[in-house]
């Protein structure tokens, strides 16, 4: 069914220039939560004689804008596949055939502004069990094998993961500007449509893989890879690694909410830097982070998630 979602946003442009002032502009396509570089927000002014006598950049006007999550269409596929260029770090993929998986799963929605049909956010959840001979899904499980730390148990249970038919892979990539109080109606409901997608398939989803962006200090603990999950018998060394790996997600400046409130409640998860890819005047440098997140956490991290962000 068809869904059409609100969420009416009063921003100052001046606030999102100042968030994003710290990355660059990128190159390739529209940026994106996908993207490692962000883009300045554009600035509408009522008063042009106001803004000029404005040196400091100190008054702004407000301005109302209308986001809608729907149902995504065929004319979408090409917004889709510019968002989901960078997915896999820039690295040539079947994307294409991701944009057309998203298209055709009920589990998934597109963030559109206004009355703009251009697609500036796509959220999907995809059952791996039904993607197992996809050439995506190779190459995304290629991708994240290659950069989980080697010799750890960790790699065991990530492999474990992908080869469940109880596990979902987890898509949310969209513009930077968006206003982060869409992240918890856009989950909830998300999350929703894959439970009833995957009874309608007589299957569970018990744990989904989500890739996300992050980034973090040049001098920051996150700088180096960030690990949980490694499993202990004892539950005094499972308690320390869970603290661990708050403590590393922490040092994080995530892309969106989602990635963050998620992450903190991953039983696998790893990070790992974007090689000669610092933004901005900070030197912020670009992370990865790779989570394996139970489905029974998702409730508690979407609580969570609202109470600091609204939606």
């Amino acid at each position: 069914m068809p869904k059409r979602k609100h969420a009416s946003e009063n921003k100052r442009a001046i606030e999102e220039e100042e968030e994003l002032e710290e990355f660059d502009i990128g190159d390739q396509g529209s940026p994106s939560s996908s993207d490692d570089d962000a883009f300045p927000s554009e600035e509408e002014h009522e008063d042009e004689e106001s803004s000029e006598d404005d040196e400091d950049g100190e008054a702004f006007d407000s301005i109302d804008v209308d986001f809608l999550c729907v149902d995504p269409e065929e004319d979408d596929f090409h917004g889709l596949k510019t968002l989901l260029t960078n997915y896999l770090d820039g690295r040539q993929f079947s994307s294409s055939e991701l944009v057309e998986a998203i298209t055709a799963n009920p589990a998934s929605s597109v963030i559109k502004c206004g009355e703009d049909d251009d697609a500036i956010g796509v959220a999907s959840v995809l059952q791996l069990s039904q993607h197992n001979n996809a050439e995506f899904l190779a190459e995304i499980k290629d991708f994240v094998k290659q950069h989980c730390p080697k010799g750890m148990e960790i790699a065991e249970k990530l492999n474990a993961a992908f080869a469940s038919p109880s596990t979902a892979l987890l898509i949310s990539e969209r513009l930077l500007n968006c206003p982060p109080q869409l992240a918890p109606p856009l989950m909830e409901s998300l999350i929703q449509e894959a439970d009833d997608m995957a009874k309608e398939n007589g299957s569970k989803i018990n744990q989904y893989v989500f890739i996300t962006r992050a980034y973090a200090d040049s001098t920051s603990t996150a700088a180096a890879p960030i690990t949980a999950g490694e499993g202990s018998s004892k539950s005094k060394k499972n308690k320390k690694s869970k603290k661990e790996k708050n403590s590393a997600v922490s040092d994080l400046i995530f892309a969106t909410p989602e990635g963050e409130f998620l992450a903190n409640k991953a039983s696998i998860a790893f990070s790992f830097a974007v090689p000669n890819r610092a933004v901005g005047k900070d030197d912020l440098l670009p992370h990865r982070v790779v989570a394996v997140v139970p489905a029974k956490e998702f409730s508690g991290a979407l609580k969570e998630m609202r109470a600091v962000v609204g939606g």
